[in-house]
């Protein structure tokens, strides 16, 4: 009967330590930075979006290497000017290949960078919208 206990302490054993071997060895960090502070404002920028009629365009598709990235901002009065704009573009199965770009106001509520994408793969694409009036993002996959 003993030995049956120490089998099961000694198989329980082995089980924790693999179980914490593969959470730290598969542990990619967090995915969203600043998780908390969006989420615990997401219904108040929702609702200032509404309120001024934000609409966001940006491409759905991308090629690997240079591309060139379009982003058009508007709102109900006309176009979205003076924005603080930064794309973050990361691959799902690499942090390493994480990148941003900022862009440029190239004429009114059309911002523009070129954009890198050094392989295929799944890429997140994450737009950050810094404005006076409101501070939001829009997120989306691109298949390349």
């Amino acid at each position: 009967m003993k030995k049956l206990i120490y089998a099961i302490y000694v198989g329980f054993v082995i089980i924790m330590v693999s179980t914490f071997y593969m959470a730290f060895s598969t542990f990619d960090g967090l995915v969203e930075p600043g998780y908390y502070e969006k989420s615990k404002n997401f219904f108040e920028v929702k609702e200032t979006e509404d309120k001024l009629g934000l609409a966001v365009s940006v491409p759905e598709a991308m090629n690997i290497g240079k591309n060139d990235f379009r982003a058009k901002l508007a709102t109900s009065s006309g176009p979205l000017t003076g924005a603080k704009i930064e794309l973050y573009v990361g691959d799902i199965k690499n942090m390493n290949s994480d990148m941003s770009f900022p862009l440029k106001e190239t004429s009114p509520g059309v911002y523009e960078t070129d954009v890198a994408i050094p392989y295929k793969g799944k890429w997140l694409m994450r737009l950050e919208i810094e404005h006076q009036s409101i501070r939001t993002e829009r997120r989306w996959f691109v298949q390349v």
